[in-house]
């Protein structure tokens, strides 16, 4: 193709061309005026379009993980961005999937969930079948694009879920940054402008004495902005949407980076529900189960003045089950090595986030941590004596 300088050279190359699968990948290789290949493709082939013969040619796709392990009463949402010439003629809705205009890319598109999926097989087959779509027809990812995931926010059943997430999230947002991306990959470089920590906004909930009344309402006045890594502004409001926008992670069009950064974020909305239902049997004064007690332990720990390190082995016990940290564990050990030369990551502010301090309705037991180390080391020592 690099021999056929004008268009009308390469249409008459194309029109000699019998197999599609050829003509395809030629296209691919090498996008050229955008009316006069739509109207001599018609003429190639009238009944396909050149994206359609495209989408045909990845119905048969390799998929790594049958399920994201999320519950499945918990709605998913995600936006794949992608850049590319071809873009201009991709069509605007592929299966599960509508095409929405993103003015922040160069030939950029970005494919949204028409609808909230849950964890099926059938939808993950659809989230690995749109990234091969896109990598197919030549689009790729760059340092502009970002890969959003929204869990439905109607999972978390009472305030105190929210207050828990956004402790959760807080105090172990720098972990975050470090794993939203496969290893060897850090937050794109415009992370600081369309997705900032929030710890910082929400340590000034303090300082302006925000009332507990309305918890949410009142966060959200706070943290103002939907340009942030974990944004709230789309909870009970009337967008049509009600979810919780996780925004650190890059652009992607690797399935298996999605799946993992789905579950991350949908076990981080998981264990918030669970941290919300504990602290509302503080507030009552009910007794805690073993697992319970152990939960909120590990929570309270992630306030403390403790190593990054630490932090991230706190969040991994918190969130995943053994087999299930590895991906991640390689994610953090490669990207915060990766940070010390860089510093995409160490250059952000995070702050410690402590409803306790804030509010005073909030008592949590001050030995909570004592007694579930206490309890761990008891429980190790028996262990060791059988």
């Amino acid at each position: 193709m690099k021999e056929l300088t004008t268009d009308d050279k390469k249409i008459q190359f194309l029109s000699s061309i019998q197999d599609r699968k050829t003509k395809i990948n030629i296209i691919v290789q090498s996008i050229i005026d955008k009316d006069k290949i739509w109207e001599e493709l018609r003429k190639i082939d009238d009944e396909f379009s050149i994206a359609y013969q495209l989408i045909e040619g990845t119905r048969n796709v390799d998929i790594n993980y049958k399920s994201i392990d999320l519950p499945s009463k918990m709605t998913i949402g995600i936006e794949i961005e992608a850049e590319g010439r071809i873009s201009e003629i991709l069509p605007k809705v592929i299966g599960i999937w509508k095409a929405k205009q993103e003015d922040s890319l160069q030939y950029g598109i970005e494919y949204v969930t028409k609808e909230p999926i849950n964890d099926n097989e059938s939808s993950i087959y659809e989230i690995y079948r749109i990234n091969e779509v896109l990598k197919t027809v030549g689009m790729e990812t760059s340092e502009r694009c970002g890969g959003h995931v929204h869990i439905g926010a109607d999972y978390i059943t009472e305030e105190e879920g929210f207050k828990e997430l956004l402790e959760l999230w807080g105090n172990a947002e720098e972990v975050y940054y470090l794993i939203a991306n496969k290893e060897g990959e850090l937050p794109r470089e415009n992370i600081p402008y369309y997705a900032p920590p929030i710890s910082r906004d929400i340590q000034r909930m303090k300082a302006e004495n925000i009332p507990e009344d309305e918890f949410l309402v009142n966060a959200q006045k706070i943290i103002e902005s939907r340009y942030r890594g974990l944004n709230i502004q789309n909870i009970n409001v009337n967008n049509g949407k009600n979810t919780i926008e996780f925004r650190v992670s890059n652009g992607t069009l690797d399935g298996n980076t999605w799946i993992e950064n789905i579950r991350l974020y949908g076990r981080t909305v998981e264990i918030a529900e669970k941290l919300g239902v504990i602290l509302k049997k503080l507030e009552n004064e009910e007794e805690l189960s073993k697992e319970e007690k152990e939960l909120y332990g590990l929570k309270e720990r992630l306030k403390q003045e403790i190593p990054l390190d630490e932090k991230m082995d706190i969040l991994m016990e918190i969130l995943f089950d053994e087999e299930e940290r590895k991906v991640y564990r390689k994610r953090y050990t490669a990207n915060k090595s990766l940070d010390e030369k860089e510093e995409v990551v160490s250059n952000m502010e995070f702050k410690k986030v402590d409803f306790k301090k804030i509010y005073k309705s909030v008592e949590i037991p001050e030995g909570i941590i004592e007694n579930m180390q206490e309890e761990n080391r008891m429980e190790t020592e028996g262990e060791n004596s059988r």
